[in-house]
C-alpha cells in the first residue's frame, strides 16, 4: 500500500514537472534571436547561448546591436529548454 502511494505521488510529480517545462518553452519564440555583431575574436561583449531558429549556439558579440543582446541564455540547456516546442515544427 505504501509503495502504491509513493508511485502515485511520483507519477503526479513527473506530470507536473513535464507540464512546467512545456509551459516554460511556450514563452520563447521559434524565430532566430536578433543578435548581431558576433565575433570569435573579441574578449568582451555579450556572451551566452542564442537560438538560431533551428538550434542553440554559443556566441560572443563584441558590439552587439540586436534586440536580443541582453537575452542570451547562460547555458545551452536553458536555451534548448526554452525552445523545446520548436523542434516539433
Amino acid at each position: 500500500m505504501y509503495v502504491r502511494a509513493m508511485l502515485r505521488a511520483l507519477a503526479v510529480l513527473l506530470f507536473v514537472a513535464a507540464g512546467a517545462l512545456a509551459l516554460q518553452g511556450c514563452n520563447a519564440s521559434c524565430a532566430a534571436m536578433d543578435v548581431r555583431g558576433v565575433s570569435a575574436q573579441c574578449s568582451g561583449g555579450a556572451k551566452g547561448y542564442m537560438w538560431t531558429g533551428t538550434g542553440c549556439i554559443y556566441t560572443r558579440a563584441c558590439n552587439c546591436t540586436g534586440a536580443d543582446c541582453q537575452r542570451l541564455y547562460s547555458t545551452q540547456d536553458a536555451c534548448e529548454t526554452a525552445h523545446i516546442h520548436c523542434s516539433a515544427r
